[in-house]
């Protein structure tokens, strides 16, 4: 049954198409919700519980006849088939707003074309460089993803203390093991972008999904009310997502600098390869990256960038700045 005319009254509720005034839900179950009713100040008597309702909602059940249940009386009496033709109902009258939604998403992607090819590019060269890092390092690597995970940005050194100094800690505390004190721990300085060593190139949910997620959303077609949801709810976050990916791409490239491989030095590992760490820069990384590592793509550039490039030049560094500028962002 499809509702075409707004109820109004008691008389155009009883006139429906295969109207029932009464039925059991046991052996009769609801299907599906076809409209909802407010017929102030009449109202009408209620197939479930029997009382007189001003307003509710007309059902179908099996079989195909209809009825009129109250609000709380389906939700009481009406079993599984109303809770499930209740979302399916709600659903179905968000269907307007899901589509404007998306299609406002449609045209804020489109503004942001150039910003989400200059950060794939920017991605797809730190995933190369942390690769290269990786392959050459392993030790190193690993500590810093520890030191990531736990929150601890700063890098020590042990250094011997002098015998004044160490007389001025048993003073303050004599029953200390004095062989214990002749080495302290002192702060080197503290890494740039330390969190990025824990970042997640897996593009199933890590931080490449974000551009296949851009290529899915230009692909979507359809009227799935599910997927509708989810999309609409996606481009409502797009503008935020973006920004926090810029932030994740500052770090990365705050964490390999010339400054980081000298704190990197001080790690744990292998002597040999924290004296290459002291003199290690950037370029060392490329020529690593094109002499011996060979990256999978783990995401496809969406066409609409690639059309959108041919157009427009790559954004500079100022209007990626600008793009990643809140501060409420950062890691």
């Amino acid at each position: 049954m499809q509702r075409k005319q707004p109820i109004r009254n008691t008389s155009d509720i009883i006139k429906l198409q295969f109207y029932v005034s009464k039925f059991d839900v046991t052996t009769t179950p609801i299907i599906r919700i076809v409209d909802s009713y407010d017929i102030r100040p009449s109202s009408i008597r209620c197939s479930l519980c029997g009382k007189e309702h001003h307003d509710g909602r007309i059902v179908e059940l099996r079989g195909g006849s209809v009825s009129n249940i109250g609000h709380i009386c389906g939700k009481r009496y009406g079993g599984k088939g109303y809770g499930d033709a209740l979302d399916a109902y709600l659903s179905a009258m968000n269907l307007p707003q899901l589509k404007a939604r998306i299609r406002e998403g449609g045209h804020k992607l489109e503004s942001f074309r150039v910003q989400i090819g200059a950060l794939h590019d920017s991605c797809l060269e730190l995933r190369r460089y942390i690769q290269s890092f990786q392959s050459r390092f392993p030790d190193t690597f690993r500590e810093l993803q520890r030191m990531a995970m736990e929150n601890r940005p700063e890098v020590f050194e042990s250094v011997e203390r002098t015998d004044a100094q160490i007389a001025d800690l048993m003073a303050a505390n004599p029953r200390q093991n004095r062989e214990a004190l002749k080495y302290g721990r002192v702060s080197i300085g503290a890494i740039s972008g330390y969190r990025f060593a824990a970042t997640d190139w897996d593009p199933t949910h890590g931080l490449m999904k974000f551009f296949n997620e851009v290529s899915e959303f230009e692909k979507f077609q359809g009227s799935d009310l599910g997927k509708m949801r989810r999309w609409a709810n996606w481009v409502d976050d797009l503008e935020e997502n973006m920004q926090r990916l810029g932030a994740v791409v500052q770090d990365g490239f705050r964490f390999f600098s010339s400054g980081n491989f000298r704190l990197f030095a001080h790690l744990p590992a292998p002597l040999a390869l924290r004296r290459q760490l002291e003199t290690l820069t950037i370029g060392d990384l490329r020529m690593s990256d094109s002499g011996n590592t060979k990256v999978k793509p783990q995401s496809v550039l969406p066409v609409g960038i690639q059309r959108a490039r041919k157009a427009k030049p790559t954004a500079t560094a100022r209007e990626l700045r600008n793009l990643t500028g809140d501060k409420k962002m950062r890691w």
